[in-house]
């Protein structure tokens, strides 16, 4: 539950790709470490801090149909399905080095929240649908050039925005 991502047995199954190196390890679910840093640096009162910073990241492969979340796939080096598009999720840890204990952990989950608590499974079908209506504008307006500079540009608000122009694509 502290990533969010998917690291259980049943990884294809929530449309994350087996992991490619073939090694001495275990085949498993794929993922990769970005932004690994050592941070120090000296407090206020003189003390050294000694942290290490660094993210989790996976995708799933996901379809929406018909403006609904309808199941996943596994992403490969072919086209995806028909709806189907890269759903990513991550975790950045903050570790402690002097203390060796966990700081915090911000996660943008694939796996549900509300579902981990109920202790089950399932991909945040939430944030998938937020997600594809970000990448495809099914939330937009189509804009006119007068909706840009004096419109309200997005659905299901009331303010004017003078400025909007600068927002568009």
């Amino acid at each position: 539950m502290l990533t969010g991502l998917v690291f259980n047995a049943n990884w294809p199954a929530f449309g994350v790709r087996t992991s490619t190196y073939h090694g001495d390890f275990v085949k498993g679910p794929s993922f990769r470490v970005q932004n690994l840093r050592l941070v120090s640096r000296t407090g206020p009162s003189g003390n050294q801090i000694n942290y290490i910073v660094f993210s989790l990241v996976q995708r799933a492969g996901v379809i929406v149909k018909d403006g609904h979340f309808t199941n996943t796939y596994v992403p490969d080096e072919s086209e995806p399905p028909k709806g189907g598009f890269e759903f990513y999720g991550g975790c950045t840890m903050i570790f402690d080095l002097d203390k060796l204990t966990l700081k915090y952990a911000i996660s943008k989950p694939l796996l549900s929240p509300d579902k981990l608590r109920q202790r089950l499974r399932e991909v945040d079908s939430k944030r998938i649908m937020r997600q594809h209506n970000y990448q495809t504008d099914e939330g937009l307006l189509s804009l006119s050039e007068q909706s840009l500079y004096f419109g309200t540009g997005l659905k299901n608000t009331s303010f004017n925005e003078p400025f909007a122009f600068l927002h568009r694509h």
